[in-house]
């Protein structure tokens, strides 16, 4: 079976993410963009490369050099040791999940669990399910926002000229909000039972009850444990903002950006029942104005820096099959792992 862990950017995935970990004592997996995971995920867990089948499995399962067997690390202080290995998909393109691949992956009785920020697929399997957080639009496309300039000073030489009223649009990666939720409401027509949907809030609310109604829903032992800090997650993301709240967003935006924000996402946004934003609350429109305009700027002058001669580099080998240690090392850091 597959559980598709589905959000728009910065609308709580990793926070759902943290609870698959935590309470269903399951490990997520995510397309590779090219980024790392928390180490301390990676630090929790034995895996195995088995691209063929290995002894114990039943009959029907796919092997692959994307599938992968994984455990639970034993420690004396644990009540919960659970002995049963359990399946992976190793990091992979999005475009390299084929249908065949993904049909195959949904008849096992195994649980796959699988980020995505990617819209909807035209169809699904009768083992695909999908499990959503929603957030609202105003504090979520902020949030993106701050996390695309963010992502961009760490990579240095990569310009990025966008402005918060590109995000607001949805001239970005992954488009924009409201579009992105109106293809999942008919994503939860076609799936029924097999579609859950949070409110972050929810999540905020009560993490173990949100927990707990997970479990049930992907049939799994609901195993207690410590609240998510998000003081945590700040210091490992400095720079990406806050994380924990919806409340005050509106300080980022003028009355203007605000009114479009609500033009553009605000009769999705309704049907999840968030309320407007307050235009009261609202900074100077000259003071974002003279933000784009420094966003600009700062993304011509690392343009024109880009540029400049570099020293040469490799030509990239095409059509390189990586090893599996080699992409869970590149997915979760530079530690890697110690295949069992």
């Amino acid at each position: 079976m597959i559980y598709y862990l589905c959000t728009y950017p910065r609308c709580g995935n990793s926070f759902l993410q943290q609870i698959v970990l935590q309470n269903l004592l399951r490990l997520p997996s995510q397309f590779d963009a090219g980024g790392t995971v928390a180490q301390n995920w990676i630090e929790q867990w034995e895996f195995r490369s088995e691209p063929t089948k290995g002894e114990g499995w039943p009959d029907g399962l796919l092997w692959n050099d994307f599938t992968a067997t994984y455990r639970r690390k034993r420690a004396s202080s644990e009540q919960v040791r659970p002995e049963n290995r359990f399946r992976v998909l190793c990091p992979l393109g999005h475009h390299q999940f084929s249908e065949e691949m993904r049909e195959a992956l949904s008849r096992e009785p195994g649980h796959f669990f699988i980020k995505s920020h990617h819209p909807p697929y035209a169809r699904y399997f009768s083992g695909e399910h999908v499990v959503q957080v929603v957030r609202h639009p105003g504090p979520a496309i902020w949030s993106y926002y701050r996390y695309l300039h963010q992502i961009s000073l760490q990579k240095k030489r990569k310009a990025l000229g966008v402005v918060l009223d590109d995000v607001i649009d949805g001239n970005v990666l992954f488009g924009g909000w409201g579009a992105y939720h109106a293809r999942f409401v008919n994503v939860e027509k076609q799936l029924g039972s097999r579609f859950l949907r949070f409110d972050y809030e929810d999540l905020l609310r009560d993490e173990a009850a949100a927990g707990r109604k997970l479990a049930d829903f992907c049939g799994l032992q609901y195993y207690a444990s410590k609240k998510t800090d998000f003081a945590a997650y700040d210091r490992k993301m400095a720079g990406f903002g806050s994380r924990g709240t919806n409340e005050g967003y509106e300080q980022y935006f003028s009355a203007r950006q605000l009114s479009l924000l609500w033009e553009r996402h605000g009769e999705q946004a309704s049907t999840f029942g968030y309320a407007p934003p307050d235009l009261g609350a609202s900074c100077s429109d000259d003071q974002i104005r003279r933000l784009s305009e420094q966003v600009r700027a700062l993304s011509s002058s690392v343009a024109e820096a880009d540029k400049k001669p570099v020293a040469a580099l490799s030509p990239p080998k095409q059509n390189r099959r990586r090893s599996f240690a080699s992409r869970w090392r590149n997915f979760f850091g530079p530690r890697g792992i110690k295949p069992t």
